[in-house]
């Protein structure tokens, strides 16, 4: 069976309409209802995502794991704990937009993932499914630091959760991207600009991890973790992040 990529924008828009209501119950503290929309979204999207596989008459793994395009469920899973928990309305509100827009993100691209030889290798899947867990666990702790600005306890004990396991995640994903980089093409690492954003989101949060133990505020430690959004959303939107810069010059 064949499912083509209208299959899977038609799949996408429905889960972001399932999104937009749960954000919309949670607010107003109907979260029972609201996380059940939210999870059914999360169903939603990950048949969307199975859908991309089936090109040509075979199932391939590759286009499942495309990283832009498997962020939004893997939001919406981890969001799940923080939306059936007792945080504030507007920082649910912060949390549902930001799955929002990404979201729509991925409903706006044109061209569907293809697989290539390259891509074929179980290292290649691996890299690009730890790269979507740890960059959607970041920007829930962006999200989640500035939640706590507003004096949410329960958001900043998520903070610290967040962060750490996308932190163990992302060590993960440097570890296959680097196996998977020699097994294509021949080296572990090179001083590219990708490779180079990669290194300094691991340092950042490696080092975001022990703020703890340094006796920082509150405030100060959810703005510093809040900067690290910026790097996170060029590492996972640079191609159109790129192509906006060149028509905008």
């Amino acid at each position: 069976m064949d499912l083509n990529y209208g299959f899977f924008e038609y799949c996408m828009v429905a889960a972001l309409i399932f999104y937009a209501v749960s954000t919309f119950l949670t607010f107003f503290r109907v979260r029972r209802f609201g996380s059940l929309l939210l999870m059914a979204g999360a169903g939603i999207n990950l048949v969307a995502l199975i859908s991309l596989g089936y090109i040509g008459g075979k199932w391939y793994l590759f286009p499942t794991l495309d990283e832009l395009r498997l962020i939004p469920a893997v939001m919406a899973l981890f969001a799940y704990p923080l939306i059936r928990g007792r945080g504030r309305g507007e920082a649910i509100a912060v949390l549902g937009s930001l799955l929002i827009v990404t979201c729509i993100a991925v409903i706006v691209q044109t061209d569907p993932p293809v697989p290539n030889i390259k891509g074929k290798s179980l290292v290649a899947s691996l890299f690009f499914l730890s790269e979507a867990i740890s960059a959607a666990l970041f920007l829930l702790a962006g999200t989640v630091a500035f939640a706590a600005l507003l004096t949410d306890s329960f958001f900043m004990e998520s903070l610290n959760d967040l962060v750490l396991w996308g932190f163990v995640v992302f060590t993960l994903c440097q570890i296959f991207g680097a196996l998977w980089a020699f097994i294509g093409w021949s080296y572990p690492f090179s001083w590219s600009t990708r490779h180079l954003l990669s290194a300094s989101i691991w340092c950042f949060y490696g080092a975001a991890i022990h703020l703890r133990y340094v006796g920082m505020n509150t405030k100060s430690k959810a703005l510093i973790i809040m900067s690290g959004v910026t790097p996170v959303i060029f590492m996972v939107y640079h191609h159109e992040i790129i192509e906006l810069l060149g028509v905008l010059t």
